[in-house]
């Protein structure tokens, strides 16, 4: 079975993964390490779905092992996890191929994700949001902002185009952000 990971930001190179009917990884190439950040070295032999999955809590507890969802034509999300413990919604797609193998194409839909979000969010709060005297900023499930209020902007110095999309890892010390990535995570199993 191989997978085709494809990203649709420019600054992540596309993917190209082959796992067995298990699962297991057989081939990692130099796009599935940029994406994910795990060296082929690390992934061969691992369990993708031990490599990319979420942890439990993080939105993605009731999706099938990779290798049994790959047997529709029909395109899925599925939130993974990188390396550095960053998760990305990925858009993956089945290609018809040999009955022995599956190309599977996955795009990065990150981005798009987020904008939804931020497009619900400020539909239902932005009169509220803005009188607020504090600096609000409302993150989804994947930990990138959608949303902050103008008291916001004005505190950690940046425009609303340049917040929205951004981890909420980047507001905080350097210090700090590895760990809050871990207590972001446990948030989500129990909150």
């Amino acid at each position: 079975m191989t997978l085709a990971l494809e990203s649709a930001p420019a600054d992540l190179p596309d993917a190209r993964v082959t796992i067995d009917h298990e699962g297991r990884v057989l081939a990692w190439d130099a796009g599935a390490e940029a994406q994910f950040g795990y060296a082929s070295a690390e992934a061969l032999g691992c369990d993708i779905d031990a490599l990319l999955a979420p942890l439990r809590g993080a939105g993605d507890d009731e999706h099938p092992p990779l290798a049994q969802a790959l047997v529709t034509d029909e395109a899925l999300e599925r939130t993974c996890r990188r390396k550095d413990g960053g998760l990305i919604q990925v858009e993956l797609r089945r290609e018809p191929g040999a009955p022995s193998s599956h190309v599977l194409h996955s795009r990065d839909v990150t981005r798009r994700k987020t904008a939804q979000d931020g497009a619900r969010a400020a539909s239902r709060y932005p009169p509220l949001l803005d009188a607020m005297p504090d600096g609000i900023v409302m993150v989804n499930a994947l930990g990138r902002i959608v949303l902050a209020n103008a008291q916001a902007e004005h505190l950690f110095g940046y425009g609303a185009e340049e917040l929205v999309g951004l981890p909420v890892e980047a507001l905080l010390p350097s210090r700090y952000r590895e760990a809050h990535l871990g207590h972001r995570a446990q948030f989500h199993v129990q909150p």
